[in-house]
């Protein structure tokens, strides 16, 4: 559910998790915004819908809706995540976390006693800053262009790691040995407020977007020799399967799920 929903891979992924186990599922996407929210998913659950779900921008939005929320939801403050049993809601969560943490772990990106820098302080940076910390990096440097953002981020996840505020004006004079892109610039055909050269060929640069939307990320990242580039469509699949896993109690192979992607839907991107 979400708005716009048309470039949804979630239909073909769960399908795909779903004949992995020659389970019948139905698996669609549902134009929904904050006006009509409320009625789309009263109707989604009186028509006996067991999961659902939720995509930018209404992550939010639907967090403050509920009040049965896992805590991994809680730190994320958003969900992406609903299930639905007897035509009630039981349970609002974020799988965003597990799916970056479980993606990383797949790339061998290393994140304990490393120095970290999350580009951006919005909802993406907030839905993962928790399941880093709790892989206990030396440090996490958040990097935003307005620093209240990224300072309010700071205050709440300093009670699980070494966290701190960077401005991107700093940047050129550090290193660090892992950045994710947590930003949406790559969407408008952007690249954060990088500079042009920068001393990467010992850092691993990790984008949260896929396909077109990963770009300009991606192409700084080869510019500058980064030692180990990837984006985020393994996290899209990981936390989907995640999702699958809460709904139905299934594991799923994610491996041919991302291969299938990159040489389908992905490959003239």
């Amino acid at each position: 559910m979400g708005s716009p929903i048309d470039h949804s891979l979630s239909p073909i992924i769960h399908n795909s998790f779903a004949a992995q186990h020659d389970l019948s599922i139905k698996y669609d996407k549902i134009f929904a915004d904050e006006k009509i929210f409320d009625d789309v998913f009263a109707s989604f659950i009186s028509s006996g819908g067991i999961g659902a779900n939720i995509t930018s921008p209404l992550k939010e939005y639907v967090f403050a809706k509920f009040s049965n929320l896992t805590d991994r939801c809680r730190h994320a403050n958003s969900v992406n995540t609903l299930t639905c049993k007897d035509k009630k809601l039981i349970l609002a969560d974020n799988t965003d976390g597990i799916g970056f943490i479980r993606d990383i772990g797949n790339n061998n990106i290393p994140i304990t006693n490393k120095n970290i820098l999350i580009l951006g302080a919005g909802g993406a940076a907030r839905g993962i800053l928790r399941p880093i910390l709790g892989l206990s990096p030396k440090k996490v440097s958040i990097a935003n262009r307005t620093k209240p953002r990224a300072v309010e981020l700071v205050n709440y996840f300093k009670v699980w790691g070494k966290v701190r505020y960077v401005s991107y004006r700093e940047l050129r004079a550090k290193r660090f040995d892992v950045i994710i892109n947590a930003t949406s610039s790559g969407l408008y055909g952007e690249l954060p407020s990088l500079p042009d050269r920068f001393s990467a060929d010992e850092t691993y640069c990790y984008d949260m977007n896929y396909g077109n939307a990963a770009k300009p990320f991606v192409s700084w990242a080869s510019a500058n020799n980064a030692l180990q580039i990837v984006d985020g469509l393994g996290m899209l699949v990981e936390q989907a399967a995640e999702s699958f896993w809460v709904w139905n109690n299934l594991k799923v192979n994610t491996d041919i799920v991302i291969k299938d992607l990159r040489n389908t839907q992905l490959a003239n991107a």
